[in-house]
Parts: structure tokens; C-alpha cells; sequence
């Protein structure tokens, strides 16, 4: 693994004579930590470092990246920042004080990228400081009291959650909603029913379906869920109970279906309403955005749609995290978790699936649809070609679907045009780029 390191620093042009003492250090670690290792020095920006043995000692420092960075990484920060005339007030400097490493890493690459497009100054740089700290409020975990249907009469057993919510939930294969490798997500209603009405909640259960019991660290993985899913305004909550799986209790979505399932009748969908549920779901996906996090996993499955009220709502936060930050996800195998282009880039399967009757990569002008007119099968066209290969972003995307529907009968080839070139077909990068796209001055 480490020749594997060193030849993956070699193919970044980034040359560093490492002592035998870190040489050793290097050796003993593990292959998430030295993915981790060698993201720092990339983000770092090294090559313009001249102090070998200040690389050294940052890639010792790197082992735990929960370490707070060193003072001789601060110094050296601090130099670039007076060096480009920004200065800081005292409790900036503190709290630059209190960052990870990995954290420093990315705010030094951002005062790069924003140094290259000519973009750097005290306004933007606090802004950087500002999304890279800012954190999203944890949720604490729910009291819970159980009482099991084995032994009586009833068919459904009941959960108290916390104080002030009491559910009943059955266990049939008629009460799962979905099941994954990793997941069990069933039905729970407010209160006690024999009917079969839609419910009020979703449970789900985090762990193997091959295991009942409890597995190390999905207490974790619980809270994020519910922590993003607040984020997104959905009332949620978690428990574990001792030896058992922990579970994520959330409102459920009324009226919806997940994106791939079967029988959904969207072309039958106007135009309008198909992109109302794209400003829906580009609304949640740029909240997220704009606390630095990602999804991490948009595709179909994890899309809820109610086809009636034109609305779409995002779920299943188990890879949601802070941009560019590197994490075990379910017990799962280690992933990167590289910057909000990802989420952005899959979203075209998302835009794709709420209009199936579009060719896609079919010549301008060429209609598929007597539901869609041609500028309007063009104005998803520019959304598709924006998301995969321009500097569009969430926010961009959501101004545009925006724009595209307030236009109404009024969209033409020339207003399609302007709202294109002023939303996702813009061509000047700004501070948000930079800030969702960190590494950006490097390509």
C-alpha cells in the first residue's frame, strides 16, 4: 500500500522526501488512513511549500484526523493569509485554531482557488471559514418503551417514543415499506388501527437483515439520518434499544412512491407540474449544499413523489456528509466523499425520470412528445447537458426550473436562451463555486 501512496502522490506532481522515522509511520497505517493522508497533502498544496521536514511532521500529525491542527500548519497558514492581505480579527484566528487538519487542508486550498480566479478577499474568505464550520444540529437520541404483540391478542405491537408520541406498527410483509441489504423500513401509525390506511410514519431499522442483533457504531449512522432529515424540515427522531437494531422514525411522505417504482403515470404529468417537483427537489438538495454537505447517493430510489401535489422529497441520509471528508458508511466499504458536483452530476438521472418520453441526445428541433412542445423538451435538454458538464450547481438549477415556470406560455427560444446563460449555462466562476467545488483552481 504504500508504493500504491507514494505512486499516487507521484502522479499528482507532488514530490516529498519523507524521513524513515514517517517512512515507518506511513507503513503501519491503514488503507482508509492513508487515503485520508493523502488527501491532506494534496488539498494542501504542498509543491509550494519549501520546509521538507514541515511535511513530515504533517504527515505524522495526519494519522488521527481528528487532531487539531499544529501550530507549525497554523504559522503557515497565517503567512498565506497576510501574504494575500487578509486579515483577521482575533476570534477568527481562534477559531481557524480550533480546525482538523483535513478542515485546514480545505480552507487552504479554497484561499487558493479563490486567490486564481482573482475572488479573494476578507468578505469571501469569512464566508469559506463560515460554511466549513458551520455544523447542523445533532439530534438526540428518543427515549423508547416497547410493548410487543407476542403473548396477547393484539397484531401490532406499540412503540412510546420520547414523551408525546405513541405509535403502533405490525410486522407482515404488507407493513414493509422497502428492504435493502442494510435497511428494514416499515409502516407506523399514530395510533392503534386494524386499518389499512396510508400511514403517518416510516420506521427504519439500521443494520444487516442477516443480523438481529446489534452491530457496533450504527447509533451513528442513526442520528445522521435524523439530523439531515430535520435539516430538510421532516419532524425525526431515533432510538436504540440494548442489543437491538437502532431505528429512524420520520413523517412519512403521503401520497408518494419512490421515483423507480413502477406504475407512476408521470407522462401523464404537465409540464409544469414535473418541473414544480424539480424546484422541490432542488430546493432540498441546495439546503443541504449550502451547510457544505452532500447526499451522497441521489439516484431514483431515494426520491419520494407525490405525482398529485407535483412535490419530491429526498431521503435515506446514510452517505450524507461534509463535503470532501472521508467516512465509513454503514459498515460498509470506506468511500469518498468528494464535493456537491457529485450529487449535482447524478441528479440528471433524476430530471431524466420525470421525463421518459425525451430522447435524450436527440438533434435540436427533433420532437418525442405530443404532451411536450419543442422548447419545452429543449428546456429540460439545457438542465440534463448543464448538470454533467458545466459549473452548474444546485442553486443554479433551482433558479432555473424556477425561471422556466414563471415564464409559462412565454418560453421561447431567446427567453430559454437568456435564462440558460444566466443560471446553470453561466460561464464566470464565483465564490460559490469555489466553495462547493474546492479544487476547482487546480483543473
Amino acid at each position: 500500500m504504500l508504493e500504491d501512496f507514494l505512486e499516487a502522490l507521484k502522479q499528482a506532481h507532488i514530490e516529498i522526501e519523507f524521513d524513515q522515522d514517517t517512512l515507518k509511520i506511513i507503513k503501519s497505517l491503514s488503507e482508509e488512513q492513508l487515503v485520508g493522508l493523502k488527501q491532506s497533502i494534496i488539498y494542501f498544496d504542498t509543491n509550494k511549500m519549501s520546509n521538507i521536514e514541515l511535511l513530515s511532521n504533517a504527515a505524522a500529525e495526519e494519522l488521527q484526523s481528528s487532531n487539531r491542527a499544529p501550530d507549525y500548519l497554523l504559522k503557515q497558514f497565517f503567512i498565506e493569509l497576510e501574504s494575500n492581505k487578509i486579515y483577521v480579527h482575533d476570534d477568527t484566528k481562534e477559531a481557524i485554531k480550533k480546525l482538523k487538519v483535513r478542515q485546514l487542508n480545505r480552507l487552504s486550498q479554497i484561499v487558493y482557488d479563490l486567490r486564481k480566479f482573482n475572488l479573494l478577499d476578507t468578505e469571501a474568505f469569512n464566508k469559506a471559514l463560515e460554511r466549513l464550520t458551520t455544523k447542523v444540529p445533532r439530534v438526540e437520541e428518543s427515549t423508547v418503551e416497547k410493548h410487543s404483540r407476542k403473548g396477547t391478542d393484539n397484531k401490532q405491537s406499540t412503540l412510546k417514543i420520547g414523551d408525546d408520541l405513541e405509535l403502533s406498527m405490525g410486522h407482515g410483509k404488507e407493513n414493509k415499506i422497502s428492504e435493502g441489504k442494510r435497511k428494514i423500513i416499515r409502516k407506523a401509525y399514530e395510533k392503534y388501527s386494524k386499518d389499512s390506511r396510508e400511514p403517518e410514519y416510516a420506521i427504519k431499522y439500521i443494520g444487516r437483515n442477516d443480523k438481529d442483533e446489534y452491530e457496533s457504531g450504527q447509533e451513528k449512522i442513526a442520528e445522521r439520518e435524523a439530523r439531515y432529515s430535520r435539516l430538510l424540515g421532516h419532524p425525526t427522531r431515533w432510538y436504540s434499544r440494548e442489543g437491538k437494531k437502532p431505528a429512524v422514525v420520520t413523517t412519512w411522505a403521503k401520497d408518494s412512491k419512490a421515483l423507480d417504482s413502477t406504475g407512476l403515470n408521470i407522462i401523464e404529468m404537465p409540464f409544469e407540474k414535473r418541473m414544480n417537483c424539480l424546484v422541490s427537489f432542488f430546493t432540498q438538495l441546495n439546503i443541504l449544499h449550502n451547510q457544505n454537505m452532500m447526499h451522497g447517493d441521489i439516484v431514483n430510489k431515494n426520491i419520494m413523489i407525490n405525482t398529485n401535489a407535483g412535490i419530491m422529497r429526498i431521503i435515506d441520509f446514510e452517505t450524507a456528509g461534509p463535503s470532501g471528508v472521508n467516512k465509513a458508511l454503514s459498515g460498509m466499504e470506506f468511500k469518498m466523499l468528494e464535493n456537491m458536483t457529485v450529487d449535482v452530476y447524478h441528479a440528471q438521472a433524476i430530471v431524466k425520470r420525470l421525463f421518459p418520453e425525451i430522447r435524450f441526445g436527440a438533434k435540436k428541433g427533433s420532437t418525442e412528445s405530443n404532451a411536450l412542445n419543442g422548447i419545452q423538451q429543449q428546456a429540460v435538454k439545457n438542465l440534463v447537458e448543464a448538470l454533467v458538464q458545466t459549473l452548474c450547481t444546485s442553486e443554479d438549477a433551482l433558479h432555473y426550473c424556477k425561471k422556466v415556470i414563471g415564464l409559462g406560455d412565454k418560453l421561447s427560444e431567446v427567453t430559454l436562451k437568456e435564462i440558460s446563460e444566466s443560471t446553470i449555462k453561466r460561464h464566470e466562476v464565483t465564490v460559490e463555486d469555489v466553495l462547493r467545488r474546492p479544487g476547482l483552481g487546480s483543473k
